[in-house]
């Protein structure tokens, strides 16, 4: 090498650079890059099969929810987790929706099924996103759990470890007083938000029903001039505003369970200023009483 290196004084700088890109080159001959691209292949159906493990865990944010019989539906917010090894994706054959479950305390019986939802967006393994599901409200007071899940287009849940621990639903009869996750004004919001929830999807295709004389040619004629129209424009716009709704709606999921805790705690500061401001008066009432017993000594010498 030092030899060559020697020789090589002499050639110029450009021309040892085109000979370096010819070895370069001839690295990717074909016949080269076959038996290359063939060791790849070679080595791919070697491998065992990549393990295939489906875990996706709903939680809430909150622990506890409290609603009135009288709202019908809320909606609550949640975290989607895909623990498993494969994405977790909104649309298509393997898509993946979110369903609430609201069972007796107890956990006794089938429970009742909420509305189905979509994912809010692609979820790549180890990958975090926000949601609302929504979750009915029983007509009958009384505690309750709520089980969040991911589900298949067929209705089988996606769990192959362990399930988040599951809400604690108290339904009132009348708006609730302390605000646990809703607030006293938040009932309405959280009628209009699940209101809101069953009209966010947009249809993103249509049912041609025409009828009369030539109907089959003016069908022909319709998907001939205005398919392309549709596809390219008038689903994606569709699609586009659904998508919009679901993230306008967590956002406002979001806001009012944050909302909910800023209460809470403000609810316990005031606890807490209550129990001070008690404290400080028994103090002075204490501090009062021993001024008092010492003027009396001081009134009877």
């Amino acid at each position: 090498r030092l030899l060559a290196a020697i020789d090589s004084l002499g050639v110029s700088l450009a021309e040892r650079m085109r000979r370096r890109g010819f070895r370069r080159a001839a690295d990717f001959r074909p016949d080269r890059w076959r038996r290359q691209f063939g060791e790849v292949v070679e080595a791919v159906l070697d491998l065992p099969p990549r393990p295939l493990r489906r875990q996706v865990e709903v939680r809430a944010r909150n622990d506890r929810l409290e609603a009135s019989a009288a709202v019908g539906e809320v909606l609550v917010a949640v975290q989607v987790c895909n623990l498993g090894t494969h994405v977790a994706v909104p649309a298509g054959p393997a898509r993946l929706v979110l369903r609430s479950v609201v069972r007796d305390w107890s956990g006794r019986g089938p429970g009742s099924r909420g509305r189905a939802v979509p994912l809010p967006g692609l979820i790549s393994p180890g990958g975090t996103l926000a949601a609302a599901v929504p979750v009915p409200v029983p007509s009958v007071p009384g505690d309750y759990e709520v089980v969040f899940r991911a589900e298949t287009a067929n209705g089988r849940a996606v769990a192959d470890g362990p399930a988040a621990a599951p809400l604690r639903l108290r339904v009132t009869t009348a708006e609730p007083a302390t605000a646990a996750v809703l607030t006293p004004l938040s009932a309405p919001v959280q009628a209009a938000l699940a209101e809101a929830a069953r009209c966010q999807h947009l249809p993103d295709d249509y049912v041609d029903v025409t009828t009369g004389w030539f109907a089959g040619l003016k069908r022909w004629v319709k998907r001939k001039v205005l398919n392309n129209f549709r596809r390219a424009y008038v689903d994606v716009l569709s699609r586009q505003q659904s998508t919009f709704n679901r993230q306008l709606l967590i956002v406002l999921s979001e806001v009012l369970a944050q909302q909910a805790v800023w209460e809470h705690a403000r609810a316990v500061d005031r606890q807490r200023i209550q129990e001070l401001e008690a404290n400080l008066l028994e103090l002075r009432q204490q501090l009062a009483a021993l001024q008092g017993k010492e003027s009396q000594p001081c009134a009877a010498s």
